[in-house]
């Protein structure tokens, strides 16, 4: 069995308060973004094995069993008592992105368990298993714009705008790029056209794969606080207003510590793009702009 787990952006991203756990209480919304994937394949096998590759750059040398993959598989078989299987991983999504790639992967690696096994587990059970592998895992199961609060594992649907969440029509044609030398072919007008008030498009600008970000020490950079303005209120507004409203509170420390971030955003800004943000604790950048139409 063959899936292509795909990365989230975060549209929006308030940290309102530390707890008493360790964790930060946070209200985002959680969308996908289909046009960067990772190869995902799982077998059954006469004992477990994982094998994790990657042909892009950046990409780190890691203990495969300290994977969420491995932990996944681990976590239905303590469960379920599922047997071995093989897992085959090829990361494209960037590490460290903000992009919850290896999120996805564990998440991707439930449900396919799930399938292959025939548990019948539900979508609730999927999640309730995904939050102990991670804040934003559960998100991944639904894999659909979702407000997500407490620690990022209490979801709820939300409604947006036609916005098209990848694929080729909206972002780099091999969805991942590296620069904004690689995305001209997102940002470029196609010429005489039609503009739609209604249609807007995705796309995500995967920085340097250098400019490595934690996750921790993002969430130690910041002083929690609650907006005078809901995500909800400001999400509920058009598109075009997002802009100076929707904030992401870890952008500001990031964009200090990698000016690129903030070069990035105003660059999208310059190329006529509505909206434009740093996702998660950084550094990948995503745009959303409307979407063309030829007459």
């Amino acid at each position: 069995m063959i899936t292509y787990p795909n990365v989230k952006v975060n549209l929006g991203l308030n940290v309102l308060r530390r707890r008493p756990d360790g964790y930060h209480d946070i209200e985002t919304l959680f969308v996908p973004y289909f046009g960067m994937t990772d190869v995902l394949e799982i077998v059954p096998s006469p004992e477990f094995s994982i094998r994790i590759t990657s042909s892009k750059p950046g990409i780190p040398d890691w203990d495969p069993m300290s994977d969420l993959c491995a932990k996944a598989w681990r976590l239905m078989n303590e469960r379920f008592g599922i047997g071995p299987v093989a897992i085959s991983l090829e990361k494209r999504n960037p590490v460290g992105g903000g992009l919850g790639g290896g999120s996805s992967d564990g998440a991707f690696t439930l449900k396919m368990l799930n399938e292959l096994f025939s548990l019948g587990l539900g979508m609730a059970e999927l999640a309730a298993l995904a939050a102990e592998l991670g804040s934003d895992c559960p998100f991944f199961v639904y894999n659909r714009p979702m407000i997500g609060e407490g620690r990022g594992e209490i979801l709820s649907d939300f409604d947006l705008p036609a916005i098209d969440f990848g694929g080729e029509a909206a972002g780099c044609r091999d969805g991942l790029c590296s620069g904004l030398s690689s995305c001209e072919q997102a940002y470029a007008a196609p010429g005489p056209a039609e503009v739609s008030d209604t249609a807007y498009r995705l796309g995500v600008i995967a920085l340097d794969s250098r400019l490595k970000v934690s996750t921790a020490q993002a969430y130690r950079s910041i002083t929690p606080s609650v907006p005078e303005t809901s995500l909800r209120e400001v999400l509920s507004q058009d598109i075009t207003q997002w802009r100076g409203l929707l904030k992401n509170d870890f952008e500001p420390v990031i964009s200090a510590a990698h000016p690129l971030v903030r070069e990035t955003i105003d660059a999208c800004y310059a190329r006529g793009c509505v909206y434009a943000a740093m996702s998660g604790s950084g550094p990948s950048v995503y745009y959303i702009d409307q979407y063309f139409v030829k007459n």
